[in-house]
């Protein structure tokens, strides 16, 4: 209830500060019969051109990306030098992780998850020192699987 008083009141407020404006550049004439009906348009139409100047721009965000294709967009890029601020490794130094991990520990993929995104996200968040939330947003999965992932990956189980 206290949300939609504010909001009303807002709206009041804008409305009256509208036609404050619109009196105040000779738009309404109070006089005329017609001018009911465009007064009311007016400060409608004003009130939405105001309206729209305070809607906020969507948060860029890679949500249209799977986990899966962030990983194959860094290890198909071709740029040395990209993959190595991502990875803190050269590409064939990844590979070859991978594999000692395959060989030597429980490490498999799951039904929707590769071997090397779990492991990305693992280098991600320990090289970088960022927190569970950005590895989300980056990988596009959820708190519980970005944890999984991170245990799974360090401890090999």
């Amino acid at each position: 209830m206290v949300v939609l008083t504010t909001i009303f009141q807002n709206a009041l407020v804008k409305f009256n500060t509208i036609q404050y404006i619109l009196r105040n550049i000779d738009v309404i004439d109070y006089h005329n019969s017609d001018s009911d009906n465009q007064s009311v348009i007016l400060s409608l139409l004003l009130f939405l051109i105001l309206q729209q100047r305070h809607r906020c721009l969507p948060t860029p965000s890679n949500r249209g990306w799977t986990g899966q294709e962030v990983v194959d967009d860094l290890l198909n890029c071709g740029n040395p030098i990209r993959i190595h601020n991502q990875l803190r490794m050269k590409l064939d130094t990844f590979f070859y992780l991978r594999d000692w991990l395959v060989i030597n520990t429980r490490l498999n993929s799951s039904r929707n998850t590769s071997i090397e995104e779990k492991l990305l996200i693992f280098i991600y968040i320990t090289s970088t020192g960022t927190s569970n939330r950005a590895a989300q947003e980056r990988f596009n999965r959820g708190a519980r699987v970005v944890s999984l992932y991170i245990t799974t990956s360090y401890f090999g189980i």
